[in-house]
């Protein structure tokens, strides 16, 4: 009996050594959204935002492709949510906005 829990526990050991967390995946997010243009940020604008239409969240692209810099461009866009938030102003306070990483993106 000795025998079978010591290799038992040796078999739990390996597999606990031997198994890494695969990295979570970023999800891409598809939506239907409008390209906004809030103002030259040399000027205390805050530039380009994808504003998806399904609720209304303000996203700060950072590789918005200068074709589809139109304001109010209705786009469909495919996208990733970064780690990081943009925030903009001179006092750079409140919450911020999601910066996202476009994957694609097409007029509508």
């Amino acid at each position: 009996m000795k025998k079978y829990t010591f290799l038992f526990l040796l078999f739990l050991i390996v597999v606990t050594l031997g198994c890494k967390k695969q990295p979570d995946l970023p999800t891409v997010v598809n939506a239907n959204a409008t390209v906004n243009f809030t103002g030259d940020p040399a000027y205390d604008g805050c530039g380009w935002f994808i504003v998806t239409d399904y609720d209304q969240k303000w996203h700060k692209p950072v590789n918005l492709d200068s074709a589809y810099m139109q304001n109010k461009a209705k786009v469909i866009v495919s996208y990733v949510i970064l780690n990081d938030r943009s925030y903009c102003g001179q006092a750079g306070v409140g919450a911020g906005n999601e910066q996202i990483q476009i994957k694609s993106i097409t007029l509508r």
